[in-house]
């Protein structure tokens, strides 16, 4: 090609000659050798100049299309951007490849019943390559378990695994394809009224009849709530009828707990997350703060925790559905000081400390691979635990309530059981020597105990927590606490908080609490009433 175009030069237009030099054919210079006319080769200098080919590449590049990079091609066989164009092409052909297969694979796939099993396994025989067989087979085993189980069975299913906010519509979407029905979800309910909670429940009322719920054993005060949370119409006002006042506390304000002022009875309450440790401190905070089981008590408003106290305190009522307080986080710990009057007009200042569930993983990673290995927040919690019982441990008696959830010893919390929980938390309070100076007294709360019916809490704590209970009382009967006829007895309280509906809500019943309520004015220090005593109060104060 290059000695024809320099042999018939003149038989060349400038433009044909311009697309020969860009392809590397022939070059200006020899062109010029040759005789190229004058006019002729401004023209390509100009043309050259210009490039065409740079423009035509950038105008493929903006179409970005099969046709676009082939009419580059075509034009420029030899061009600058000749492989870029190719590269490009071959992508966008094989793009187009397999959108085709795509759209064959899903024309066939969306041919085929999706409830019928072997319409299913025929699809997946017949079309072993098809994009959509991975779904068919994950259709075949989804039918295969639904033909296995029941409509009550299909639902708890949805419940243990998807989240909150998607089970409402997934247990929709199962009575609206009649694979279960309302009655399969009020036997749900009926074998557990806390499977979900009260803001799920209040969705499923384009399936749900609230109406039939009072017939397996929900107390119509609870039927009320649900009907008035799903008559509004704004998702804030919902919302707002579930939030617990102690929502609404700034956590940031409240300072860290640094000590425990000397004249009070300090009263602990330790318990692994979720176990209702908090709700068992309100209750006997609330039971209290009603006049129940004291004849007056007065809160103490410059306690670190006072602006978490009063809410708490009035968490529990019995004349009204009340809400239930939320968990603690990791670093919180709040202390709440009282003064009661007993029967025997003895006032006993109290502080009540609730310890952040969360603890017991820290003391056991702690222990584990040391506090410095904590997190920021972990490592903040664990310091204030050290710094109330340990830094600036004061001569206060001290009483600790070691709460456990009833039912709950199989449930793991980060890998680990209730069980192993409070077994390390003994052994890191025997590490800094916790229990064994100014402790007067120190027990069991077991919670959700109406759960138990006809059982024996004794028993059940024998079979599933007998390290951490004989550890606890060895070491009381060792120091000399709670002892009767020289060996410990560390006391078992049952205790429930009342009927609890739906995870959110309780009907309060105080009886079970004022049992540790007694115990409490029994064991705590109680200061005489009339001068001298009020003497003692103010200085305590």
């Amino acid at each position: 090609m290059h000695d024809s175009i320099i042999d018939n030069l003149d038989q060349y237009t400038a433009d044909q000659l311009a697309n020969y030099i860009r392809q590397g054919v022939v070059t200006l210079e020899e062109l010029r050798k040759e005789g190229l006319d004058v006019n002729i080769r401004h023209e390509i200098e100009d043309l050259l100049e210009n490039n065409p080919d740079e423009e035509d590449w950038q105008h493929a590049c903006d179409l970005n299309t099969i046709e676009a990079y082939q009419d580059y091609l075509d034009k420029y066989p030899e061009g600058e951007h000749r492989s870029d164009a190719r590269h490009k092409l071959q992508s966008l052909q094989a793009a187009q490849t397999t959108q085709k297969k795509e759209e064959d694979d899903g024309e066939v796939y969306s041919r085929i019943d999706k409830n019928d099993i072997k319409a299913l396994e025929e699809f997946i025989k017949n079309n072993p390559k098809n994009k959509y067989r991975f779904e068919a087979r994950k259709l075949i085993n989804r039918l295969a378990t639904r033909n296995r189980l029941s409509g009550v069975e299909l639902i708890q299913r949805i419940i243990q695994q998807f989240d909150p906010d998607e089970i409402s519509e997934k247990i929709e979407e199962l009575i609206s394809s009649q694979e279960a029905s309302e009655d399969d979800l009020i036997k749900v309910f009926q074998n557990d009224h806390n499977i979900l909670p009260a803001d799920v429940v209040c969705e499923l009322d384009r399936v749900l009849d609230f109406r039939a719920l009072p017939n397996i054993g929900i107390d119509d005060a609870f039927i009320a709530q649900l009907e008035e949370i799903a008559s509004f119409s704004r998702p804030e006002e919902k919302e707002r009828k579930l939030k617990s006042p102690l929502s609404d506390i700034d956590y940031e304000k409240i300072p860290p707990l640094k000590s425990i002022p000397d004249g009070f009875t300090e009263i602990y309450f330790w318990g692994v997350p979720a176990s209702g440790k908090t709700c068992a401190v309100g209750s006997i905070m609330s039971t209290m703060t009603n006049g129940r089981g004291v004849k007056s008590v007065m809160p103490f408003t410059d306690s670190q925790g006072s602006s978490y106290m009063m809410p708490l305190a009035s968490s529990f009522r019995e004349d009204k559905v009340c809400i239930l307080p939320p968990r603690t986080k990791v670093e919180e710990t709040f202390e709440m000081r009282y003064q009661i009057t007993d029967d025997d007009n003895k006032e006993h200042g109290l502080a009540f400390i609730d310890l952040s569930g969360e603890l017991f993983e820290c003391m056991h990673l702690s222990r584990a691979q040391g506090k410095e290995n904590l997190t920021p927040k972990q490592q903040k919690a664990l310091t204030v635990l050290e710094d109330i019982l340990v830094n600036n441990r004061s001569k206060n008696p001290k009483i600790h309530f070691f709460v456990i959830e009833y039912g709950s010893e199989n449930n793991r919390y980060k890998g680990l059981s209730q069980n192993e929980l409070l077994l390390s938390c003994l052994n890191y309070l025997d590490d800094k020597s916790i229990l064994k100076d100014n402790t007067i007294g120190a027990y069991l709360i077991i919670t959700k105990a109406d759960k138990a019916g006809d059982a024996d809490i004794g028993k059940y704590i024998d079979k599933h927590y007998s390290g951490f209970y004989s550890g606890l009382t060895q070491r009381m009967t060792k120091w000399g606490i709670n002892t009767r006829k020289g060996r410990s007895q560390v006391k078992r309280f049952p205790f429930s908080i009342g009927d609890v509906c739906f995870q959110k809500w309780c009907l309060y019943d105080s009886e079970w609490t004022q049992y540790i309520i007694e115990e409490i004015k029994t064991r705590s220090y109680g200061m005489e009433t009339g001068f001298i005593g009020k003497f003692k109060s103010v200085a305590r104060k």
